[in-house]
């Protein structure tokens, strides 16, 4: 039996020319958990699913990539036998209640404590679906519900050269920020280059609550200020 486990609207466009000419063509900047009143949501759900039964995968997590053309049914884009490489685990767990790897644990062990951490349900807060002490299988819904919006921002760096200075600005008193992390490659020191793609980005920020889209914009029009670099010398 299978269950869409967590689904997320990815936001990303190419930046080619945005820093002086560099950049690259497939740069992620968001991944947003989307809800099931989304109007691609069950499209989604379906693609995935019937891909997994036709490559007869039966056991364990997959990354299923589908892209939703403004004109045409959905097109598989990658099947993974693997979790989504970003660092979700939180997000999901106070967005959805629970996460993936709770549901495979029980799915193959029995009984997962439920530990969470950042936006928790509250205690009277019953829909029947679990308790707030266990994670099972069989108590997981079919199409996970949405608590509160959650997102990944992936920074992208825009410049190029040794780091002197990185800057957050405003986004750490952003009503729906709850973490950050610069890789670090891209800490004060370090000789950086312009993200390419999403092996190349600068760090990520978790967002959580009601105003992730709004907190998005902000952050969107701060990110080409978080790193201050000096440019190297050629040759």
């Amino acid at each position: 039996k299978k269950k869409g486990g967590i689904f997320k609207k990815k936001g990303k466009r190419s930046v080619k020319g945005e820093a002086g000419g560099v950049g690259g063509d497939f740069v992620y900047f968001k991944t947003q958990l989307i809800p099931k009143e989304h109007p691609d949501f069950e499209a989604v759900c379906k693609a995935s699913t019937e891909a997994l039964s036709l490559l007869h995968h039966e056991w364990g997590l997959a990354h299923t990539e589908v892209i939703i053309p403004p004109d045409g049914p959905p097109r598989l884009i990658e099947v993974n036998g693997r979790a989504h490489n970003a660092d979700f685990l939180g997000v999901c767990t106070a967005c959805i209640g629970y996460n993936a790897f709770q549901v495979m644990a029980d799915a193959y062990f029995g009984g997962c404590e439920n530990e969470r951490s950042e936006g928790d349900r509250d205690d009277d807060d019953d829909d029947g679906a679990q308790s707030d002490d266990v994670i099972t299988w069989e108590g997981t819904p079919r199409r996970p519900e949405l608590l509160v919006d959650g997102a990944i921002v992936h920074l992208v760096c825009s410049v190029e050269g040794v780091v002197k200075k990185v800057d957050m600005g405003p986004i750490p008193e952003l009503p729906s920020y709850m973490a950050h992390e610069i890789y670090e490659s891209f800490e004060v020191g370090c000789a950086v280059e312009a993200t390419r793609d999403i092996k190349t980005d600068g760090g990520w920020i978790h967002l959580i609550g009601e105003t992730v889209d709004e907190d998005w914009k902000v952050i969107e029009a701060w990110m080409g200020n978080i790193w201050t670099v000096e440019k190297l010398e050629e040759g």
